[in-house]
């Protein structure tokens, strides 16, 4: 009967000893993951952040291109205009 209560312990401790190294393993495992977690949201963070920046640049490089599409659209008109010589206003006849 001796032997019976030995193997019971026996076989009780080993049972109780995995499960708290399985227990320990899923502790560190759930803290390297919490640990982890702080990192990708720094790193969401400054995504975003540089999202919003390329947003802006952007908007602003679309602005300056308009305004160079309309000097370039004024500057093919006036090359395109015909070039005519005004006549002079109030010419009369001069005093020589």
């Amino acid at each position: 009967m001796d032997f019976e209560l030995i193997g019971l312990i026996a076989v009780t401790g080993g049972i109780w000893l995995c499960m708290m190294g399985i227990g320990a393993r899923v502790w560190l495992r759930k803290k390297e993951l919490d640990s982890q977690g702080t990192g990708n949201q720094e790193l969401s963070r400054a995504i975003e952040d540089l999202r919003e920046e390329v947003a802006q640049i952007r908007s602003a490089q679309e602005q300056q291109v308009g305004e160079l599409h309309e000097r370039l659209d004024f500057a093919e008109r006036m090359l395109v205009q015909e070039r005519r010589p005004r006549a002079i206003e109030n010419s009369g006849t001069t005093p020589v």
